[in-house]
């Protein structure tokens, strides 16, 4: 089994306090800042992903029916994304700018113009839409907690046989922690593989 506690308890509660101020930060930046060296830290596996990304392995693995899917993630505020799942693998595309559906129209809220649409439900309908045209999911899973009634994939002007399938989820963050243990078991076992 490998070692992944090599810091004191004490500098674990320095590191994260850090981490909690926000921010980027170095190792040295992390050295400086705590006190403490973090030369010997190598055997810790860290692992750093973007929150909706963790949620739709973690929905996938939960799912395995599903080959393709897409998570989106509509929080009431002007930001919206979406995470792209293909063949099970988690697709980035350039740059890591894959599945940026707040960019879409009605989506995106340019520098000084007047805000876009509160109604979730017409943006989400045009997300799935988006969505459902250029990769065609199995399934499209959603969050936005504004929203409190399911969307009908019938309100789309989509042809009924490429219709995914829909859940509205009423929470995220059971997906992002079976999505942080599954990258975690699979980072484990690629690190396994390598050393036998």
């Amino acid at each position: 089994m490998a070692k992944i506690i090599d810091l004191r308890q004490e500098n674990i509660h320095k590191v994260r306090s850090c981490f909690y101020q926000g921010g980027t930060w170095t190792k040295n930046q992390l050295s400086c800042q705590t006190g403490i060296s973090l030369a010997g830290t190598t055997y810790i596996l860290q692992i750093l992903e973007n929150d909706v990304n963790v949620a739709s392995l973690g929905y996938c693995s939960i799912h395995p029916e599903f080959r393709t899917l897409a998570l989106l993630y509509q929080l009431d505020t002007d930001f919206a994304g979406s995470d792209i799942i293909i063949n099970k693998r988690l697709y980035r595309g350039r740059n890591g700018f894959a599945g940026e559906v707040g960019y879409l129209i009605n989506g995106y809220k340019p520098p000084n113009l007047q805000s876009r649409s509160n109604d979730f439900t017409f943006l989400l309908l045009n997300q799935i839409t988006a969505l459902t045209s250029v990769i065609a999911p199995d399934a499209i899973p959603y969050y936005c907690p504004s929203l409190k009634e399911n969307i009908k994939i019938s309100d789309t002007y989509l042809p009924k046989e490429s219709h995914p399938i829909l859940e509205r989820l009423t929470e995220i963050d059971p997906f992002i922690l079976n999505g942080v243990q599954s990258i975690g078991k699979n980072k484990i076992l690629r690190i396994k593989r390598r050393t036998i």
